[in-house]
């Protein structure tokens, strides 16, 4: 007498060698009253469900190959595993109606289920990461808030180069604009203590007060630029051209007329600018004071200023047919401090220095065109002008 188990073994054994075979089953057609209409029917439905299902599978094994680094590859492969399962399933269901294969059916059906739990498992333990992917507008907005960030960082990176780069340009001006008067002021105080000669002594002392003002008078640019350089982040104004321009030609009435210096003016291109006030005022008043005080003897000032759009901002010239410059001499030399390129008695080579550090200060440039007895051109470019 057989057992259970031999009675089930059988079964399986029987299961497995007759696993395409229809003998045990009519086809469907003839399992129920089924009618033409009602049959097919069934028959065309599971087939469009069989190939929907056929082609889903298609698109996400295309979409894991193109797409390197996709997320969670594994519930990719098994929804598809999955998806392609239950479309033989419909496909089997819809050929029961002349192949009643019901043995073979009734293992995909197997299969299906247990590639179906693997992806339930395969969800519930990646649940907390897939919960956790960011939608398109998050990854948008942190796409942008890593832009902003960014830009931040290179911004204080470029303030951080330039603040390096004038704190190397500002201890390379006081070692060499302090060291020569300090030098002096010693010399003179061991001739001081050396001497027993009250005139000798009250000369040295006379001989000391003008390299102390000398001394005084260079600790001051040196503390003014330093506020210049400090005011990287100065708010710009807006400036009206014009206005600014005649506000600064006030204070230089009494040498025009006296000089009967031609002044031309053209803002037509541009006739305003976003820049500091200070700055603007300073830039005009050097400038203009330069083309007054280095005028040529043997012609009357005169002194062209005007504007122009560019690429990349406005371009301010102001130009002149002075004495003019050997830019072959000065090229290297014409914005350092305390360099002076022909004899005046008010000449301290400080006001270009300090027309360049603000022009820098502003992220902007200063250059010149000159040659002698030709006049000289000077031309200041402002940035990120909102026009």
């Amino acid at each position: 007498m057989k057992t259970n188990q031999m009675i089930l073994w059988d079964q399986i054994v029987e299961f497995f060698s007759k696993l395409f075979g229809t003998e045990s089953w009519p086809p469907r057609w003839y399992c129920g009253r089924w009618t033409d209409f009602h049959g097919w029917l069934y028959i065309v439905s599971d087939l469009m469900v069989w190939a929907a299902y056929m082609i889903i599978p298609f698109f996400l094994i295309v979409l894991i190959t193109k797409r390197k680094g996709i997320p969670f590859p594994l519930v990719f492969y098994l929804f598809g595993a999955f998806i392609l399962l239950c479309g033989l399933t419909h496909l089997l269901d819809a050929s029961m109606f002349w192949w009643p294969a019901y043995r073979f059916a009734g293992l995909i059906k197997l299969l299906t289920g247990i590639v179906s739990w693997f992806t339930v498992y395969a969800l519930f333990k990646l649940w907390p990461q897939i919960v956790g992917l960011k939608t398109g507008k998050e990854f948008n907005a942190e796409f942008e808030q890593r832009k902003i960030a960014e830009q931040k960082l290179n911004d204080y990176t470029r303030i951080l180069e330039f603040k390096n780069t004038q704190l190397v340009d500002f201890c390379n001006i006081v070692s060499h604009n302090l060291r020569a008067p300090m030098v002096n002021i010693g010399m003179l105080v061991d001739y001081l203590e050396q001497s027993n000669d009250k005139a000798e002594r009250k000369e040295l002392l006379t001989k000391i007060k003008p390299v102390v003002n000398h001394l005084n008078e260079v600790f001051n640019e040196l503390v003014e630029s330093v506020q210049v350089r400090q005011d990287f982040e100065i708010k710009s104004d807006k400036i009206i051209l014009t206005d600014c321009l005649n506000e600064n030609l006030q204070g230089f009435q009494s040498q025009i007329k006296l000089y009967e210096a031609e002044i031309e003016i053209n803002f037509n291109d541009a006739p305003i600018i976003y820049f500091p006030k200070k700055y603007i005022d300073s830039i005009f008043t050097n400038l203009i004071s330069n083309s007054l005080k280095y005028k040529s003897p043997d012609r009357k000032p005169v002194i062209k200023i005007k504007t122009e759009k560019t690429s990349s901002g406005i371009v301010l010239s102001i130009s002149d047919n002075g004495l003019g410059i050997d830019m072959n001499y000065a090229k290297d030399k014409l914005f350092k401090i305390r360099k002076t390129f022909h004899k005046h008695p008010d000449a301290k080579g400080f006001g270009l220095f300090m027309t360049k550090t603000q022009m820098e200060a502003m992220g902007g440039k200063i250059w010149a065109e000159s040659a002698p007895d030709k006049g000289c051109t000077f031309f200041v470019e402002f940035i990120n002008q909102n026009i």
